[in-house]
């Protein structure tokens, strides 16, 4: 599932950035191509902007229309509610923030917030880079929002 790999990649340091729609893509002798492909470039080239990945909202209807069979309806609305988050700019994203606190509770000493804070801190010494400074802040905001 996702919030693993994404928390994985976390563990390891690794912010992760992108989209995820719903569109046509082909696969063909080592070549991928189609409008699914185009959509999530440029989401994640010209909107995702911060490390997240987000959802256009057609994902969100799929998800109620094909509910996952193995998890009851309340357990289901529940965990959405703690995997996606809507963002400031209207952007519906996996908030790794809240399935860390979800999983593991307040428990200051999970790994995983040693390594926000850590990428927090190093992304903050780019003071001169106003790209990496609006990620900084955006990271550093909802890290002290769920922490």
């Amino acid at each position: 599932m996702l919030f693993f790999f994404y928390l994985d990649a976390l563990h390891k340091n690794f912010l992760l950035r992108g989209a995820i729609v719903h569109d046509k893509v082909c696969h063909e002798k080592g070549k991928i191509f189609g409008p699914a492909l185009v959509k999530a470039y440029n989401i994640e080239k010209k909107i995702a902007l911060y490390p997240r990945i987000v959802f256009s909202d057609d994902i969100l209807d799929i998800e109620k229309q094909y509910p996952a069979s193995w998890i009851d309806k309340s357990d289901r609305k529940n965990a959405m509610k703690n995997l996606i988050s809507k963002d400031l700019d209207g952007l519906n994203y996996f908030n790794y923030f809240e399935i860390i606190k979800f999983l593991f509770g307040d428990n200051k000493e999970i790994s995983y917030y040693d390594s926000l804070k850590n990428l927090i801190n190093d992304l903050g010494k780019y003071e001169n880079d106003m790209s990496l400074q609006s990620k900084y802040f955006w990271l550093k905001k909802k890290y002290c929002d769920y922490k």
